[in-house]
């Protein structure tokens, strides 16, 4: 009932925007054509106004488009409604082309998500084809491309292929550190953790955790901090570390408990 209730609300919203697209361009043409009009006062302008100028503004300054299309799209494609995802899209790329600018990076970043949405309802070849072609682009985006390798990484652990996955989640720990983004980089020492501990490397899988979990707490992230100690938990469990075991373990459950979360043994 709530994904229902959801995507109702973005199909509206998306109504609302066609509309507010026709009545923005006629009132800015307008505007552009009065030669007495050299400044919009935003404090004179009523909300119906207001609201078209930042239509306006969505589609013809650079980025802000990109922008408002995130928080429309990603809880669409959370909702896994591939007919809502492809609209949407296609909306921005038209609006794209009516207002006469051109974003290639916004195109990658749709691209990107077309690949995540077929990831997640398991069209597996389609994702891949997708990420690898973007991968082939030389004016990807550092921000998208940390996200494509690491999306390929996850795709190749499903399949077994821990070296090309490890490939990919060294590659996507480079690019977190080299932007600074601590959160990416627990997360892709946990995924290489994770790796180690399916190839018996127990000693890396354990060095991997730890690393994760110390970002994790250095970030506040106490769901992440409970997902390291269980994943220590089972490096200990399976090299026979069992009082080790126990103490990961019921720290995970500790703070699992707090967030209110289950916690698993893996």
């Amino acid at each position: 009932m709530i994904r229902e209730l959801g995507v109702t609300r973005l199909k509206r919203i998306e109504s609302h925007l066609r509309e507010l697209n026709e009545r923005a361009l006629r009132y800015y043409l307008e505007k552009a054509t009065d030669p007495t009009t050299t400044k919009i006062d935003t404090a004179k302008l009523q909300p119906i106004e207001l609201d078209e100028l930042a239509y306006h503004q969505f589609v013809s300054s650079e980025g802000q488009g990109l922008r408002l299309f995130k928080s429309l799209f990603n809880p669409v494609l959370r909702s896994h409604d591939i007919g809502l995802c492809q609209r949407l899209a296609g909306q921005f790329l038209a609006y794209q082309w009516e207002f006469g600018f051109e974003d290639k990076g916004a195109e990658r970043y749709l691209r990107w998500r077309e690949g995540e949405l077929h990831r997640l309802i398991g069209d597996w070849r389609k994702a891949a084809t997708l990420f690898e072609e973007l991968l082939e682009d030389p004016n990807l985006e550092m921000s998208v491309e940390v996200a494509v390798v690491g999306s390929l990484g996850i795709m190749q652990m499903r399949f077994g292929k821990w070296q090309q996955a490890e490939t990919s989640f060294q590659r996507s720990l480079e690019l977190n550190r080299e932007m600074g983004n601590l959160l990416g980089e627990a997360m892709c020492l946990s995924n290489l953790g994770g790796v180690y501990q399916r190839r018996g490397e127990w000693d890396k899988a354990e060095e991997a955790f730890e690393e994760s979990l110390r970002l994790s707490q250095e970030l506040g992230d106490r769901h992440g901090e409970a997902m390291q100690h269980s994943n220590l938990g089972g490096v200990y469990q399976r090299r026979g570390e069992w009082d080790k075991a126990e103490e990961a373990f019921e720290e995970s459950l500790r703070l699992n408990r707090e967030l209110g979360e289950k916690c698993t043994v893996p």
